[in-house]
C-alpha cells in the first residue's frame, strides 16, 4: 500500500470522525519506511575497503554527530564512517574512501564500543585486557586518551548517561568495574587509581564442596548497561539471572571468595540454565529487552515489583552469543540476526505480537558483488538515533558492515529488502478493522443517570 494512500485515508477517516487503530499514525509511517529500506551504495565491496570482521558497529549519541558510525574489527582497529545522504558521488556509488577513518588501537579483537553523548569520545573493550577512550577529532582522526588494564577480556562498556568521563566494563572473569577518567590524569592507570567502583562475581555459581570450603566459580560478562547514574545492570551466557547492581554501595571482598549479593535479579523461568547474550533499555528506561542463546528475547518491566518477563519475543534462531540485538532510537523496534533468516524484527507496540513483523527477503538478487554478505547472520547491529530522519539501521557479520536505509543513492535494481511477514498483516488487519461502537442507556439507566447529576429530560 502507498504511503501517500495511507497518510489520506487517516485524514479522511479523522474527518469524519473514526477512532485511529491501535497502531496509531507514526506507526503506519515508520512501517511504510521499514519496508522501503534497502542497501545503500555504501556497501559495494571493495578490496582498497576490506576491513575484515566486524564484532561491533554503533551509531554515535552526539546530537550534532548521530549520522556517524563505528565499528570495530577483530584485529584492533576502529573505523568511523558518515553515513550522510550528500556525500560525494562518484558514477551514482558513494566515494567510500573519503567518507571513513580508520585506526589500529589495540593488539587484539574489539568486542564492544560505546559512544558518549556530550562529547565525541569512544571507548573501547578489548581482548587484550584494557579499555581505551578514544577522542574523535572533527577531522575523523582519533587520538587515544587514557588507557585502563583489566585482569582478563573485557567484553561490554557502556558510558553513565550523560557523561563523557564515567563508564563501567564487565570482563570475561566476572568481574564490573566502574571508571572515572577524572581521577587520575596520567595517561596510563596501571594502579588502578580512577577505579570508582570494583563488583566482583558479579555471575557465578557455587560449585561442589566440601564442609570446610565453599567454591565458588565465576562466569564471564556478556553485556553491561546503565539503568541509570547510580544502578548498573549485566547478564551472563551462563547465568540465567539477570542483576542488577547499587553503585552506592560498597561490594568489597572482605573474606574469602564469594558472590556479590545484587540489589535485585530477574528470571525467564526458575527452572531454565540458558544465559543471557545481551540487554537493552528502552528509551524511557522502563523497559529491559534480554536476548536468550537460541531463540527467545524476554522483556521485563523495571518499574514494577514482578522479576518474571512481561512477553517474550521469537521466531528467530541464534547459535552463537555474538548476536546481539538493537532497539530503534523510538523504542518502537528491535532487530536481531538469525541464521536461518538473516535478520528480523519485531514491533514493541501494544499489543504485543510475539513474532516478527519483518523480515529480510531471502530471493536475492545482486549485481553488485555483495549476495554473500546477505547470507550471513547479522550478528551486530544498531539504529541511528536521528529523530528528523528517515530510519537508519546498520548491520554487520564476518564481513563489511552494511547500511540499510531510505535514499536517494539506494540501488533501485537491488532485492535486499525488509518484507512484512503474516503475522504483522494479520494482526495488523485485525486492528484496522476494530472501530469504538458508541454507548446507548436505556431508558432506566437514562432516568437513573439523569437524577443523580440533576439533569433530568436532557
Amino acid at each position: 500500500m502507498d504511503l501517500d494512500y495511507n497518510i489520506n485515508k487517516y485524514l479522511q477517516n479523522r474527518e469524519l470522525g473514526f477512532r485511529r487503530n491501535c497502531y496509531g499514525f507514526k506507526q503506519n509511517i515508520s512501517e511504510n519506511l521499514i519496508e522501503k529500506m534497502r542497501c545503500t551504495a555504501y556497501n559495494m565491496n571493495n578490496l582498497e575497503t576490506y576491513i575484515g570482521s566486524t564484532f561491533c558497529c554503533k551509531f554515535s549519541k552526539n546530537k550534532n554527530n548521530l549520522h556517524m558510525v563505528a565499528c570495530s574489527t577483530d584485529h584492533g582497529e576502529i573505523i568511523i564512517q558518515n553515513t550522510l545522504e550528500d556525500n560525494e558521488m562518484k558514477g551514482g556509488v558513494v566515494n567510500i574512501l573519503d567518507n571513513y577513518k580508520r585506526a589500529v588501537l589495540h593488539d587484539n579483537a574489539i568486542f564492544n564500543l560505546a559512544w558518549a553523548e556530550p562529547n565525541m569520545k569512544l571507548v573501547t573493550a578489548s581482548a587484550d585486557q584494557t579499555s581505551k577512550i578514544i577522542q574523535v577529532l572533527p577531522s575523523g582522526k582519533m587520538e587515544l586518551l587514557v588507557t585502563f588494564n583489566y585482569n582478563s577480556s573485557v567484553k561490554s562498556v557502556m558510558f553513565c548517561p550523560g557523561s563523557s568521563d564515567v563508564f563501567c566494563g564487565g570482563s570475561q572473569d566476572g568481574s564490573i568495574k566502574v571508571w572515572d577518567t577524572r581521577v587520575n590524569n596520567n595517561r596510563f592507570v596501571i594502579n588502578c587509581l580512577g577505579l570508582e567502583h570494583h563488583i566482583p562475581n558479579a555471575h557465578g555459581v557455587y560449585t561442589k564442596h566440601n564442609p570446610y570450603k565453599r567454591a565458588f566459580k565465576s562466569y564471564g560478562i556478556s553485556s553491561v548497561i546503565y539503568q541509570n547514574d547510580l544502578s548498573i545492570i549485566s547478564c551472563s551466557s551462563n547465568d540465567p539471572a539477570i542483576n542488577v547492581w547499587d553503585l552506592r554501595k560498597s561490594y568489597r571482598q572482605v573474606k574469602g571468595n564469594t558472590e556479590s549479593l545484587p540489589l535485585k535479579k530477574y528470571y525467564c523461568s526458575e527452572t531454565s540454565s540458558h544465559g543471557f547474550i545481551d540487554i537493552h533499555l528502552n528509551p524511557q528506561s522502563s523497559l529491559l529487552y534480554a536476548s536468550r542463546l537460541r531463540d527467545s528475547i524476554f522483556c521485563f518491566s523495571l518499574d514494577s515489583a514482578q522479576r518474571t518477563p512481561i512477553h517474550c519475543y521469537s521466531g528467530h534462531c541464534q547459535e552463537t552469543s555474538f548476536s546481539k540485538i538493537s532497539i530503534s532510537h523510538d523504542g518502537r523496534y528491535i532487530f536481531s540476526g538469525c541464521t536461518n533468516n538473516t535478520g528480523v524484527i519485531w514491533t514493541t507496540e501494544l499489543p504485543h505480537i510475539e513474532k516478527p513483523i519483518f523480515i529480510l527477503n531471502k530471493k536475492l538478487r545482486d549485481p553488485f558483488s555483495v549476495l554473500d554478505l546477505l547470507h550471513q547472520e547479522l550478528s551486530v547491529s544498531d539504529w541511528c538515533a536521528d529523530p528528523t530522519t528517515h530510519p537508519k539501521l546498520v548491520t554487520s557479520s564476518d564481513s563489511i558492515p552494511l547500511l540499510w536505509s531510505v535514499t536517494k543513492m539506494q540501488v533501485k535494481t537491488s532485492y535486499h529488502k525488509f518484507i512484512k511477514t503474516q503475522e504483522g498483516k494479520t494482526k495488523k488487519m485485525f486492528l484496522n478493522s476494530t472501530r469504538t461502537v458508541p454507548i446507548k442507556l436505556n431508558t432506566e439507566l437514562k432516568e437513573k443517570f439523569g437524577k443523580e447529576t440533576g439533569n433530568v429530560g436532557k
